[in-house]
Parts: C-alpha cells; sequence; structure tokens
C-alpha cells in the first residue's frame, strides 16, 4: 500500500483515539455547581433574551451573584442551544468544537509553513491523553478556560508569521484571536504581552516592529474594542466595571478568593501531574535553541513557546488566588513544545542516524502513550462512580425517572445552597417535553400535596421534622417525595 493509502487509515485512527476523551458521556454528565452552570445559565439567558445577563437572581429564588464574565465564547454556547436544545450537550460540544477547529487549523498551518504535519498531530494526541487538560473544568466541560487557551495559541502563531513574514493579514488574524481571549476571560489574555515583548527583542525584530505604524493601529483597536466594550456594560449596569476589578481581576491578583490558595510552585507541580510523562519533551526543546541543524525558524517557534509560556506562568504564579484551572493555556503550549521536540528527535536523530532503532523507539513511545491515553479515557469512561456534589446529582436523578417514563412529572426542586444546577435542569426538563412542570425554590415551606425533590440533607431533614410524606423515588441519596401533611 503506498503513503497514499495510508492516509484515510491514519485519519480514521487519530478520529478513534479522540473520539473516547473528547465525547464518551459528554452529555450524561451532570453540569457542575458553580462554575459550569453560571456559563450554562448565561448562554440561556441570552438564548431567551437575546441580551446580557448582569446578575443572577434576574432567575426567581436564585442568589445576587453579579455576572461580570465576557461574553465572546457564550454566544457559541447560544448557538449550541439553538441547534442541539436546552442540554449539557449543547452546553460542551461548541468547547470541543473550538478546540477541534483550532487543532485543525494547527495542522494545516504546520504543514503549510513547516512542511509536515506531525507537530501539530503529536499536540492534539498528547492533549487529549493529558488528564489535567480533559479534566472537569476544561475540555469537556462548559467552562471557557480551554476555548481561552486556544485563542491565545493561534494568537501566537499569528504573532510569529507577521514578525517573520511581515504581512499586515497575519497581525490582523492576531487581533482577531486575541480579542476572542480578551472578551473570554478579560485581563488574563494580556500576562502573554511581556512573552511577546521578550520575544521581539531576543530576536533583535523590536526596532523595526516599532516603526511599523500597523503595530499601533493593531494596538488601537484592541484597546477600542475591549474599552467600548466595558463602557457599553457600565452603561448598562453602574458599577459593572468596579465589580469586575475587584472581583474577577485584581482582587483575586491580590486577595484569596473562595479559598482557591497554593504556594509558588503550584501551577508547576499542577502541570507535571496534568501532562505527567508529555512535560519532559517540552523541557527538551530547549535544546533545539542550540542545535546547529535545527532550522532558524522552528529555533525561533521554540523561543516565543517558551517566551509566552514563562511569562504566564510567572505571572499567575504572583497571584495570590491559584485555581488549577488558570494552567489552561500552559497545556496547549507545553503540547506544543513536547510535539515539535518529539518531531526534531524523530526526524533529525532517529531516521538520519539511528535507522535500526526508530521502530523500537517509536513502539515504546506508542506503549507510554497508551498507558497515560487509557488512564485519562478510563476517569471518564464511566460517569456513575465519581463521587458527584449533592448539588450535581439533580441531573442524574432526572435522567433516571425521565428513562424509567415516570409519572412524576410535577414537582417542585428545593436546593437552599448556591441552586444554579438544579435551575439549569428545571429549566432543561421544561423545555425538552410539555409533561414536565418543574419549579425551583430555596424555601422549605410547602403546601400539602406538593412533590418535591431534593439533594441536600439541609432540606430533607428540616422537611421531615415539619410534614408527613411518602417517598415516591430514590436516587443515591436524593429523595422525590409527596408531602401528606404536618406533624403536630
Amino acid at each position: 500500500m503506498n503513503k497514499l493509502g495510508y492516509r484515510p487509515l491514519g485519519v480514521l485512527l487519530l478520529l478513534l483515539v479522540i473520539y473516547f476523551p473528547l465525547f464518551l458521556h459528554l452529555g450524561k454528565l451532570p453540569i457542575a455547581v458553580w462554575d459550569e452552570s453560571l456559563f450554562a445559565l448565561r448562554a440561556l439567558h441570552l438564548f431567551q433574551e437575546g441580551s446580557y445577563m448582569y446578575n443572577f437572581n434576574y432567575y426567581q429564588d436564585l442568589p445576587n451573584h453579579q455576572n461580570t464574565k465576557l461574553p465572546f465564547t457564550t454566544f457559541f454556547q447560544v448557538l449550541g442551544y439553538h441547534l442541539l436544545g436546552v442540554n449539557e450537550l449543547a452546553v460542551r460540544l461548541p468547547i470541543v468544537a473550538i478546540f477541534l477547529v483550532s487543532q485543525g487549523y494547527l495542522i494545516y498551518y504546520f504543514h503549510k509553513y513547516f512542511n509536515t504535519l506531525w507537530p501539530g498531530v503529536l499536540m492534539m494526541l498528547i492533549l487529549v491523553a493529558s488528564n489535567g487538560f480533559v479534566q472537569p473544568h476544561m475540555l469537556r466541560t462548559g467552562d471557557q478556560d480551554t476555548a481561552f487557551a486556544m485563542y491565545l495559541v493561534l494568537g501566537v502563531l499569528f504573532f510569529y508569521n507577521y514578525v517573520h513574514f511581515g504581512k499586515t493579514g497575519f497581525l490582523w488574524a492576531f487581533v482577531i484571536a486575541f480579542l476572542a481571549a480578551l472578551l473570554t476571560k478579560n485581563l488574563l489574555a494580556g500576562i502573554i504581552g511581556p512573552g511577546l515583548l521578550l520575544y521581539i527583542i531576543l530576536e533583535g525584530k523590536a526596532g523595526e516592529l516599532l516603526k511599523k505604524k500597523n503595530i499601533y493601529l493593531a494596538l488601537a483597536v484592541i484597546i477600542a474594542v475591549y474599552g467600548g466594550t466595558l463602557w457599553y456594560f457600565e452603561i448598562q449596569q453602574s458599577g459593572f466595571i468596579q465589580r469586575m476589578w475587584e472581583y474577577e481581576l485584581m482582587g483575586r491578583y491580590s486577595n484569596i478568593i473562595e479559598g482557591h490558595s497554593g504556594g509558588p510552585m503550584y501551577y508547576f507541580y499542577e502541570l507535571m501531574e496534568g501532562i505527567p510523562i508529555f512535560i519532559y519533551p517540552a523541557i527538551f526543546s530547549l535544546l533545539i535553541l542550540w542545535e546547529d541543524r535545527a532550522p532558524k525558524h522552528l529555533k525561533s517557534l521554540v523561543l516565543l513557546l517558551w517566551c509566552v509560556s514563562l511569562s504566564y506562568a510567572v505571572i499567575i504564579s504572583m497571584s495570590e488566588t491559584k485555581t488549577m484551572w488558570y494552567t489552561a493555556p500552559l497545556y496547549p503550549f507545553t503540547a506544543l513544545l513536547s510535539g515539535l521536540s518529539l518531531w526534531y528527535v524523530y526526524k533529525y536523530y532517529l531516521i538520519k542516524k539511528a535507522r535500526s532503532w526508530k521502530w523500537v523507539c517509536a513502539g515504546l513511545t506508542i506503549a507510554l502513550y497508551a498507558i497515560v491515553y487509557f488512564n485519562t479515557v478510563g476517569s471518564n469512561f464511566n460517569p456513575k462512580p465519581k463521587p458527584y456534589e449533592k448539588g450535581e446529582k439533580y441531573g442524574l436523578f432526572l435522567k433516571k425517572l425521565d428513562r424509567s417514563h415516570s409519572e412524576y412529572t410535577d414537582f417542585v426542586i428545593i436546593d437552599n445552597n448556591f441552586g444554579t444546577s438544579a435551575f439549569f435542569y428545571k429549566e432543561m426538563y421544561n423545555r425538552k417535553d410539555s409533561k414536565y412542570n418543574i419549579q425551583y425554590q430555596r424555601t422549605i415551606e410547602v403546601e400539602v400535596g406538593t412533590r418535591v425533590m431534593s439533594c441536600l440533607n439541609n432540606v430533607l431533614h428540616p422537611i421531615d421534622q415539619q410534614y408527613e410524606f411518602r417517598v415516591l423515588e430514590e436516587y443515591d441519596g436524593c429523595q422525590l417525595i409527596e408531602v401528606t401533611g404536618f406533624k403536630d
């Protein structure tokens, strides 16, 4: 079989490998309390009303929690609702799609500018086998950190092309990608800036670039779009910028928010655990900078990736608030460095100097990859064993009732914790089928004859003390009951 004959088989194998970590049970896992459910409700409001929601208390009985997340990536999730209806898959699939489209472009990019597909392919394979990147709050959820990470990677490559080819189109592609990141995760996007500046200084391009008017025009466009967006939201909701600054930005940088803390090496250890064996080829890529045989354009790209990675890592490590999902951009940067390193070793050492060993090395690499890959797939294969938070169990309980064609379709969910996941499922099932009439409330008081669903002890215990009831259905600590009277 010639090389052309192997290509369809290779594509099929690649699709098979990425399917399990990305898509398996993607729509079955419950919407997580806090961030994922908040993103789901942001998109729901935009889907329903066509406008930005400034506070989650817009929805009856949800807590007073101001919304200052910028909405760029939310538009894709709204599109998911239009195409798939209001459900878990519609919230998550757009994030996976952004990842896949970005990776598809990266494979094309390396084929066009480096005359090889392998760095892009290896990067994708590494990312889908990295449990830290596939875990909750990352690729397989409705959280937007993965989308943010991919926007930054694309922006960095467009910047690289502009610096070395000088075409204005690459500069405007960088502006678009950077604005996408900025209008998704706010000024967090800007912390790659010192890395970009360091890179053009080390490359000796600073003087040349600073003389170009297009650089200043591009900077003006970024400032105008970002500033105009904030100004619009401030006009619509007074105090928006102050809340955003104190809670989303500097408040998190200078203070520990919601107990998310860690030492100066927190993110390094997160990355070591999340992208285990693949971090070593990434570190090895530093040696390419001193390799005489390495092509100049490869050295230049490796230098850029290290500059932006270190810029991002150092600045987030100085923040008082530390969360594992802030590492999101470091995963694709590390995976790309690792992919470039593996490709370089194979091309310049194994093929040319160690032909007899290349198949042995390839076999060992595949075996190591398989171990890590199946460990990652295993953690996502079966959604049931995970010890979900109580507020996340409504999705699983409702699915169980729906599959069994339960007659109980008219009830109230009582959740007096944050409640956003419960509220999402109320909206989801009421929209899914007209037979459902699910209400949501935070208070314990109900009338006799009311059916109540809750997964919280601080709801079920007070009900047990105040009311007579009969249990209609149960699931993993959750109950659907019917109140039959008051206790004396």
